[in-house]
């Protein structure tokens, strides 16, 4: 069902994707700061974050300014700006916390290849950003090309297919990616042999 937000100005409106990164686990009106546990493989899209929309559980949907964000291993503490009132701060226990689609864990522009590729391995960067891109070897040669991600409590997972059309399984860890280059749609793998496993055939392309 299509949100309304009650501030205008929140990139978020009927009609527009939104991504649910976490819920509200605590909240702090006199500071108005919220503490949220973000899902799994979501810390990325905390980066350069200015607005959030949060969905009460009374039904009311707010977009909210970010004043700062700060991140910790399970979630984090993000300061709303001034213009919130603290009784709207007093009612997100439990809100979802949702963001418009710009921002998708995408890099900064001007990252190198091997920062892209540690910023992929940390979360920052989403897996589904580089569904799509060529897979090669350090060598340049093409191994496949990514269809698919997700992530698993110890780390973010990669499927490709093969020019064979075999499906292949790779964790996104840094022993395996070497370099992320989202200029060339390319992610460049080390030696798979000790990490690749087959799950399949790919259907027809």
């Amino acid at each position: 069902m299509a949100r309304s937000f009650e501030n205008a100005e929140f990139p978020g409106g009927p009609g527009s994707p939104l991504a649910c990164i976490g819920v509200v686990r605590s909240v702090h009106p006199a500071r108005r700061e919220i503490r949220v546990r973000v899902d799994a493989g979501r810390q990325g899209r905390l980066e350069g974050l200015t607005w959030v929309g949060l969905a009460l559980r009374d039904g009311a949907c707010l977009g909210c300014k970010v004043e700062s964000v700060r991140r910790g291993r399970d979630g984090a503490r993000i300061v709303l700006g001034s213009g919130v009132p603290r009784d709207n701060v007093a009612r997100m226990k439990g809100a979802e916390v949702v963001i418009a689609p710009d921002r998708a864990g995408m890099p900064p522009d001007g990252l190198s290849r091997e920062k892209a590729a540690l910023a992929l391995v940390s979360g920052a960067v989403e897996l589904e950003a580089i569904v799509g891109f060529e897979v090669v070897d350090t060598a340049g040669q093409p191994v496949g090309r990514v269809v698919g991600g997700y992530v698993t409590p110890a780390h973010g997972v990669i499927e490709f297919e093969t020019p064979d059309g075999t499906v292949m399984a790779l964790p996104v860890i840094e022993q395996v990616i070497a370099e992320v280059d989202f200029e060339r749609a390319c992610v460049t793998v080390d030696d798979m042999t000790p990490f690749a496993v087959e799950i399949g055939l790919g259907g027809p392309g």
